[in-house]
């Protein structure tokens, strides 16, 4: 699972030579980029035409007086790099210059300074830059230091990424044995899980599936573009350098230390019962759970920890505004004391969040609806691992009259706004091994929790955009309630027909093309039926009699619970021509109403079958999905299906028969693995074990993809989903076919049907 990549960087150079830190004359002198022979000459010819008697060391290009260099003939280097003290001997330069210049140039003031500073504490007379990114109070060692750090960490993680180099320029920094003492064994980093956490990077696992498709070459160019830093919430521990780091520009972090590994790879590979974290993901886009990129292994300095890439954990909030704006809280159900404060005065508490924010979101009804909805999934997931410790993260930042706003971040409810304030959640730390108390009960505290904290029944007054709604919506009616009294009022004032006459017209007018087509009139005696449905929250139809046409309807109860249609007799007029309902009820095919037809169904594919659907004048064409088998996926197509086929040994080759009726792929759901072979695994087939015999879609889904497990594709797994535009009449009777195999080959819905569960027998090939 890991790949080994060894970096080294250019440590303590020899100490054959006495250090002159007061440098030489106006020195120290020391090279900077651009790392050339012309530049070290340049440098070379200042140090010896200083004043002060001083020498030029080639070998680690730096100036000093000539009594620094102590008794030996040589410099940095017996018998080979010998001191200058004359402007004929400037120009000689080491092997490690050019490394230096070809690898990085003058990239070794910006974007990786941080391997300039790894060198300048390590080399002779060198002086450290100070970097505005590190604290002000770091000496010139623990700057080095963390450098180092900082450099390998970032090449270790590009390199996770698939960078089209396959070693890194950081390693191309060793040496000879006389320049480093850290060799090999010293300086290592390994990468872990690239293709696991590759699929983590993809659209369809971010927040919200924002962002580019792959995440990959985003997270690349934030490693590459400049020097790590440490948390700006105090998160990191200079002395030991572990805690938390970001990228330069602070989109991502890095945890050093990172020591959950067992609970990690659980997570991301899944288990018995608990689906890997890509699952869980990619169904559920609008997961509260913090994202992470990659994970490495390093060792340098006395550091030897795994590093967790992650996502930024209020989605770049803090970067859109002043940090002074950003009120940050970790926040946990009642397993932690709910009057407890923080130590830390960047990251507060749930006591610190009862005293600054009265102990509640800023956020509007809805948007609290919709946390509750999409926490329930990420919090049943984390039980089905055994997770039970982490905490929902909040940020709240405040723009006066202007609002920061979610432009650029993933929406509601991860980011969400309320007048002036914004706020994003995420659940961080949720790989901990400390458990405060069960999975179960924990979870059920954090349920607790946001049900506090976020009320839903806020008194709420109407903001602008909804107040320019109505009226907006209001002057649409009245412009169309005069276009429509203009049409049929005025036609009503201006017809010479009796009146009694017009009075029928008009309600003919009202019921055309209820029934087929004729004229006619409906009585103005009218009747009532019974309330419906009969018993509460049931499915109950109700309809007029015979002839009867539905002239009303009432609403009773809460939300209109019950139901009551007002009926009256329509009779034909069979004087008048029969108008054929096609255009106005947009059929293709089928009856018309006057004893004509709409059109036939033909398709110009010889592949379709076309057929047409009578009931609702809709033409439909029926075709055969791919053939689908342990080497083969199946092509999605997002249709419904109406039947499948099987054929080869054992149906070792499955495919679905499918209507042209979209579904909803957003809404999709996979059933779990079903065979004839329940719970067992047998040699040929490398597959998970079946669990069932059965698979059945959730109400209002059907079948639109099969995946297949096995040699003889033992195991089957079907992906159902909502039909687009169509509805399943959940209150029939469900039809069952009868067995069929690579015999009898397939196996069809009757018309109307499509195919919302399939059953295995037992012991056999058939389905």
């Amino acid at each position: 699972m890991a790949q080994m990549l060894v970096l080294a960087v250019v440590a303590w150079l020899l100490k054959d030579c006495l250090a002159d830190k007061s440098g030489c004359g106006s020195g120290p002198f020391f090279m900077r980029p651009p790392f050339n022979e012309k530049h070290s000459t340049d440098v070379c010819k200042t140090c010896i035409t200083s004043a002060g008697n001083c020498q030029w060391c080639p070998f680690s290009q730096s100036c000093g007086h000539k009594r620094s260099w102590g008794r030996s003939a040589s410099c940095m280097n017996d018998g080979e790099y010998k001191p200058v003290d004359a402007g004929n001997g400037c120009g000689q330069t080491p092997p490690w210059m050019e490394i230096l210049d070809k690898n990085y140039g003058a990239s070794l003031d910006s974007t990786n300074s941080d391997i300039m500073r790894c060198l300048q504490d390590r080399v002779e007379r060198w002086k450290v830059d100070k970097a505005p990114q590190l604290p002000e109070t770091w000496d010139d060692e623990k700057i080095s230091d963390f450098s180092c750090l900082s450099a390998l960490l970032r090449e270790a993680v590009t390199s996770s990424l698939g960078s089209s180099q396959s070693k890194t320029k950081f390693s191309a920094l060793i040496m000879n044995s006389s320049m480093t003492s850290l060799t090999r064994e010293t300086c290592k980093a390994w990468v872990y899980g690239e293709s696991d956490f590759a699929q983590l990077r993809l659209n369809k696992a971010s927040p919200g599936r924002a962002g580019p498709t792959d995440l990959s070459s985003e997270l690349r160019s934030s490693f590459q573009g400049g020097h790590l830093r440490p948390s700006p919430l105090g998160l990191f521990d200079e002395d030991k350098l572990k805690g938390i780091l970001t990228t330069h520009d602070q989109k991502y972090m890095i945890h050093v230390d990172f020591n959950e590994l067992k609970n990690l790879k659980t997570l991301i590979t899944g288990k018995e019962g608990a689906i890997s974290l890509r699952d869980h993901l990619e169904g559920n886009s609008y997961s509260l759970v913090q994202r992470i990129y990659g994970l490495v292994y390093i060792k340098i300095l006395g550091v030897k920890a795994y590093c967790l890439v992650m996502s930024n954990e209020g989605y770049g909030l803090g970067l859109k505004t002043a940090s002074s704006n950003v009120a940050r809280y970790d926040l946990k159900g009642k397993s932690r004391s709910q009057s407890k404060k923080s130590k830390n005065p960047l990251i507060g508490k749930n006591g610190d969040f009862a005293e600054r924010e009265a102990n509640q979101l800023p956020m509007k009804n809805w948007q609290c609806k919709s946390l509750r909805k999409k926490i329930a999934p990420d919090i049943a997931w984390l039980q089905s691992h055994g997770m039970g410790d982490y905490s929902l993260y909040a940020e709240i930042a405040s723009g006066g009259q202007n609002p920061v706003g979610c432009s650029g971040l993933p929406g509601v409810p991860l980011c969400n706004v309320r007048e002036e304030k914004t706020t994003t959640l995420s659940i961080i730390d949720f790989m901990q091994d400390r458990r405060s108390s069960s999975a179960e009960k924990f979870g059920s505290q954090m349920l607790e929790l946001v049900d506090t904290i976020c009320h839903i029944d806020k008194q709420e007054s109407m903001e602008s955009w909804q107040i320019y709604l109505i009226v907006a919506c209001f002057a649409t009616l009245l412009l169309c309630g005069s276009l429509l009294g203009w049409k049929y009022g005025g036609a009503f004032l201006r017809s010479d027909r009796p009146h009694e006459l017009r009075d029928v017209e008009m309600t003919g007018l009202a019921t055309s093309g209820v029934p087929s087509g004729h004229g006619g009139r409906v009585s103005a005696d009218t009747a009532e039926r019974t309330w419906f449905p009969s018993e509460l929250h049931s499915t109950e139809d109700s309809y007029c009699h015979g002839e009867d046409v539905i002239v009303g309807i009432y609403c009773g109860g809460a939300h209109c619970v019950s139901k009551k249609l007002v009926c009256a007799t329509y009779t034909k007029d069979d004087s008048k021509e029969c108008i054929p309902s096609c255009d106005i009820l947009g059929l293709e095919c089928g009856d018309d109403g006057c004893g004509g037809s709409c059109g036939t169904c033909s398709s110009e594919d010889d592949s379709l079958s076309p057929m047409c659907r009578g009931d609702v004048g809709r033409c439909v064409y029926f075709v055969s999905a791919d053939w689908v088998n342990k080497g083969k996926k199946m092509t999605p197509t997002h249709l419904v299906s109406t039947g499948m086929a099987c054929a080869g040994d054992f149906c070792g080759n499955v495919r679905l028969i499918q209507m042209s009726v979209y579904v909803d792929a957003a809404t999709a759901e996979k059933s779990g693995w079903i065979s004839d072979n329940t719970g067992h695994r047998w040699f040929w087939n490398s597959g998970s074990a079946a669990d069932d015999q059965v698979a059945d879609c959730p109400d209002g889904m059907a079948v639109s993809y099969v995946e297949c497990d096995g040699k003889h594709c033992d195991n089957l797994r079907f992906h159902c989903a909502k039909p687009l535009q169509w509805t399943l009449d959940m209150s029939e009777t469900p039809v069952v076919t009868g067995w069929f195999s690579e015999e009898e080959g397939r196996k069809d819905c009757p018309d109307g049907k499509v195919v919302t569960g399939v059953e295995c027998k037992v012991g056999s090939s058939s389905a």
